[in-house]
């Protein structure tokens, strides 16, 4: 149950960025990023915020989280499915 209030409270933060990224409000934890209106110069933003916030628990200062977040979003760019990703690497 702690392992899954923590991807609900990084779910949360995620939201909050891409809501502030696309100036709007948080998006619900399965809306997906790009048709909130978000685009690829908006993803690099969420990726370098995601690995400045998360990263630097990691021992390669956030390379691979980056690059599996890249991953990620072109898979399922919703704030919960990026938190499971951080997850992976924390």
């Amino acid at each position: 149950m702690k392992a899954a209030r923590a991807a609900d409270s990084t779910s949360a933060v995620i939201a909050q960025e891409m809501g502030h990224i696309l100036s709007s409000d948080p998006p619900e934890g399965d809306r997906d990023f790009f048709l909130c209106g978000g685009d690829s110069v908006r993803a690099v933003d969420l990726i370098t915020r995601l690995v400045e916030r998360y990263g630097g628990s990691t021992d390669d200062g956030g390379t691979r989280l980056g690059a599996d977040l890249l991953l990620a979003l072109f898979d399922d760019a919703t704030p919960q499915a990026l938190a499971a990703v951080v997850h992976e690497h924390i």
